[in-house]
């Protein structure tokens, strides 16, 4: 499981790419450049034509200047409509086609109903489907005309519930792809199960609903193994005006109630099959009710009266969603992530918590730490039911952060998933502050007071004095009023004095019914106003060397800067740049390999000298990455590498290809059976006389013209690649 975290903000602003996500839009862009394969061909064959004649010559000139507009071997493109889907929309269309299958799960769970409750008792579902399915309709076909199929649940077949399955848009069944919902068979609930008694769960969560005067209701249905309740009832019971609000819940056992007025209520919930449970609550001004209703099978008795109107087959989604409970600078602990047929299913919840000090006043906590980027981990290991746990320092912005998870199982099922984690607090303030200020600079820089807490108040502004700047006729104390649900907003005019990077620390104390505190720090950098000029010195350190450097009269103080860098040889003023030689890799084998190899001789050069960061680390791991897969398709079938993929295999580029793999396996995952095999093909042609004979095909560019016939260059350079 691979995991990254980060601000929502930071794709609004894409274009101005900071941070990690400069990597990220840098990389995607590049992948999707197109990219054009021109390969030398000679003036004499295109003028005089050897035998062929002069129309087929010039259709090869043809075809070798515009290649990449020609695949050199047949085309095997194939799509089919709702298959072959975008990365970037993969999430919204693989939900669709969820929502269909659970809409066919429920005429199906009707269908199965008629023929189950007069099967014999023992009767086996998943057999009993079979048959029906070999001769039924479309409702037991998925989006894509495959079967669906039907399995008993892992936890074991006296549960009642079924694995309903659809292969997909691949047509293969245990993928990635595979879109899944659950049927549950009554017949085999027991006498047992049916002593057990209906329960409703409810949590408050105070002004946490919109701002619109009115309470919000969310209820989750499920039965006693913990199994969601698909097409429930739900009624709430208004105590006062005896109106009554009913709905029943989706395929994920949810259904929600909005624009309640405060007041008391009564919920109940009932399901056919299933014992009523009913509890009271009593609802306030922006109160969001949290209600979990687990509804506990009937007796025996009522199956046997409800069989002949209701369906003892039910139709249900089981997906349990784990609550993210966080506030700005907390630690954000993922307490369960669950795995389903590749696909990540994360729900998100947010929770503001104000601390307070001991004698009760609130205690504002100090925000400074506002990364771009939160967290990012390519190895998270689960345990072997597919769960990990893991601690993130949470920032101090209040904000939405997008979680961006791919994941993938030892048979090689891959999963992703995006989720986001909302990160919120009832009262504080922020500052607008430009890019940079240039020395003398007068600004005046907005003030936003955010209040979404339950009572308006009296909000003290307080901004810290610092050397670097002046307040003009202003006053470093201000006092805003600000409504309940509304944003206030102050100024104040500064001018900047110094030069470099400074902090600028505005505290906020509202005084009060909710009486809150907030106290933000943000950092600016204030620059020269004038032009920079640079004088460089440069020359060979054997004992002293001396150089003056004067300042002008008029350069502005605090502007000027002296940097002195020592290497101890040439090659260390290379390392400096070492990031510039990254390159996107793109064309056939050897173009590839011409932009993929100094990529990871680079990488890896990097990390022994330490000279690597982050955001370069990144960046060379996706190029590799891409000329990696690349290098792959160029892969002959029976062994070796040719430049297009094409047999026959050329054994010196094989050679080269060997080392480039094994290089390459010092920083990137390779897999080592490629290794292996590449091996024991430039084994498999050697001589009995221990050469290797020349290759009868040669791409006419350059040095490898002069191994046509060299015997000797050839056999002395696929040994040393396969010594090495």
């Amino acid at each position: 499981l691979g995991l990254q975290v980060v601000d929502e903000a930071v794709f609004a602003l894409a274009e101005k790419q900071p941070g990690f996500a400069k990597v990220f839009f840098y990389l995607e862009q590049e992948v999707m450049k197109p990219r054009y394969e021109i390969h030398s061909i000679g003036m004499p064959e295109i003028v005089e034509p050897p035998e062929k004649s002069e129309v087929d010559q010039r259709d090869r000139a043809a075809r070798a200047l515009f290649s990449a507009m020609e695949i050199t071997t047949a085309n095997k493109f194939t799509t089919e409509i709702g298959k072959d889907l975008p990365t970037t929309k993969f999430a919204e269309y693989s939900s669709r086609y969820q929502e269909r299958l659970s809409v066919k799960a429920i005429a199906l769970a009707e269908k199965l109903s008629q023929v189950f409750k007069h099967a014999p008792k023992g009767t086996d579902p998943v057999r009993m489907f079979d048959t029906i399915a070999k001769s039924g309709g479309p409702e037991f076909r998925d989006a894509w005309n495959n079967r669906l199929t039907l399995e008993p649940a892992n936890w074991g077949t006296n549960s009642g519930y079924y694995l309903l399955r659809s292969a997909g848009p691949d047509g293969r069944l245990k993928t990635g792809d595979d879109l899944v919902t659950w049927l549950y068979f009554q017949q085999k609930w027991t006498a047992e199960a049916s002593r057990t008694r209906s329960r409703i769960k409810v949590e408050i969560e105070h002004d946490r609903g919109a701002m619109n005067g009115l309470a919000e209701t969310d209820v989750t249905v499920v039965d006693p193994v913990g199994a969601v309740i698909s097409g429930a009832m739900v009624e709430l019971h208004n105590a006062s005006t005896r109106k009554i609000r009913t709905a029943r819940t989706n395929g994920a056992g949810q259904v929600s109630f909005a624009g309640l007025t405060a007041g008391d209520y009564e919920v109940r919930i009932s399901s056919p099959g299933f014992k009523m449970a009913m509890r009271k609550i009593s609802l306030r001004v922006r109160d969001r009710a949290v209600v979990s209703g687990t509804l506990a099978v009937g007796e025996v008795s009522e199956t046997v009266e409800v069989t002949a109107t209701a369906p003892i087959v039910e139709a249900t989604m089981a997906s349990p969603k784990p609550v993210f409970g966080m506030a700005a600078g907390g630690v954000f602990d993922i307490q369960k992530v669950q795995s389903l047929n590749g696909a990540m299913d994360l729900g998100a919840g947010n929770n503001a918590v104000l601390l307070k000090n001991e004698s009760g006043a609130p205690a504002a906590h100090v925000r400074s730490y506002f990364p771009e980027a939160l967290y990012i981990n390519p190895e998270i290991i689960t345990d072997k039911d597919g769960r990990a746990s893991i601690e993130i320092p949470l920032a101090d912005s209040i904000t939405t952060w997008r979680m961006a998870m791919i994941a993938s199982t030892q048979h090689g099922a891959l999963g992703s998933s995006n989720a986001s984690l909302k990160v919120f607090q009832d009262f504080f303030v922020d500052l607008d502050l430009p890019v940079t200020l240039t020395q003398g600079d007068r600004v005046s820089i907005p003030v936003a007071i955010y209040n979404y807490s339950d009572s308006p108040g009296d909000v003290s502004l307080q901004l810290k004095a610092d050397d670097w700047f002046s307040l003009v006729d202003d006053t470093p104390a201000k006092s805003v009023k600000v409504d309940t649900g509304r944003v206030g907003s102050s100024q104040f005019t500064v001018e900047a004095k110094r030069i470099g990077k400074f902090k600028l620390t505005l505290s906020a104390q509202m005084n009060g019914g909710a009486n809150r505190a907030d106290i933000v720090v943000r950092e600016i950098e204030v620059v020269p106003n004038g032009r920079e000029q640079s004088v460089v010195f440069n020359g060979r350190l054997e004992n002293t060397v001396q150089h003056k450097l004067e300042f002008p009269a008029n350069a502005i103080p605090e502007a000027s800067k002296i940097f002195v860098r020592l290497y101890p040889g040439p090659i260390s003023q290379v390392v400096e740049g070492m990031d510039s030689i990254l390159r996107m890799p793109g064309g056939c084998f050897e173009q590839t390999s011409s932009s993929t190899y100094p990529n990871v001789l680079a990488l890896d050069y990097m990390k022994r000298t330490k000279k690597l960061t982050p955001e370069v680390h990144a960046k060379a791991e996706g190029y590799i990455a891409n000329g990696y897969q690349r290098l792959l398709t160029f892969e002959v079938p029976g062994g070796g590498f040719s430049w297009f993929g094409n047999a026959p295999a050329n054994k010196v580029l094989t050679a080269y290809g060997l080392m480039e793999f094994y290089d390459m396996s010092k920083v990137y995952d390779v897999d080592t059976r490629v290794i292996a095999r590449t091996q024991q093909w430039l084994a498999q042609q050697q001589q009995p006389d221990g050469s290797w004979k020349p290759d009868t095909e040669f791409i006419n560019e350059g040095a490898t013209t002069r191994y046509n016939s060299d015997v000797l260059r050839i056999t002395a350079y696929i040994a040393w690649s396969l010594k090495n």
